[in-house]
């Protein structure tokens, strides 16, 4: 049916399923019992959902599956796929088998510095969230400043140590012996230092006066 509507997003959401099954269905008891069949009998759950997005009247249901034998920097990790295509998660199960025998996958990027700070460097390597270099993971050696070793603008290889998505920080070191999971010598996990939490940190303090402007973007890892 071609019929504007005023006022929409105030009904609630029994009234919502009512206007679209009289003005889109005909009245068709079929199709409103289909959106109450897909509602969650939690009511807490349900709740959760409407929360996701306004004007919502049901809920729509992808397949939930895994991918097993992803092996990650000598770690072995089964990955969770929500998708319609059952070949999809076979061949990626097929996938990591194969590349299992090889050695597995590294999380080794090519990414650019974008800040320096006293206590490491951060790290665009292509997400929305920068990674930081603690000061302990920039080299082998002692560093006493980050400075000596990086600076703004610089493309250099790291490696992901730990993802924190709940405080949206990563984990980076530049060396490469480095293992996630294992206890590194003198470098802590996901940083909280100040700055750690937010896109480079502050990009115009403590960035070693170098004056060049940061490139855009992280090149792929080899």
């Amino acid at each position: 049916m071609n019929i504007f509507v005023n006022g929409f997003s105030k009904k609630n959401k029994l009234q919502k399923i009512d206007w679209i099954i009289n003005n889109h269905f005909q009245s068709n008891k079929k199709a409103k019992k289909i959106l109450f069949d897909y509602l969650n009998d939690d009511l807490s759950i349900q709740n959760l959902h409407d929360e996701f997005i306004e004007n919502a009247i049901s809920n729509f249901y992808l397949p939930f599956a895994v991918a097993p034998n992803f092996l990650i920097n000598g770690k072995y990790y089964t990955i969770p796929m929500a998708i319609e295509e059952s070949s999809v998660v076979a061949a990626a199960s097929k996938a990591a088998k194969f590349w299992a025998n090889l050695g597995g996958f590294k999380t080794k990027i090519l990414g650019v510095v974008t800040n320096v700070t006293a206590f490491g460097a951060f790290v665009d390597i292509g997400v929305h969230q920068d990674g930081l270099v603690h000061i302990s993971a920039l080299s082998h050696t002692f560093v006493k400043d980050p400075r000596e070793v990086v600076k703004a603008g610089d493309i250099v290889k790291v490696k992901v140590m730990d993802v924190d998505i709940p405080r949206k920080r990563i984990a980076l070191t530049m060396r490469m012996d480095d293992q996630p999971g294992e206890k590194n010598e003198g470098k802590p996990m996901a940083s909280n230092r100040s700055g750690a939490n937010r896109k480079g940190g502050n990009r115009n303090a403590n960035s070693g006066g170098s004056g060049q402007k940061s490139p855009q973007g992280a090149m792929a890892g080899a």
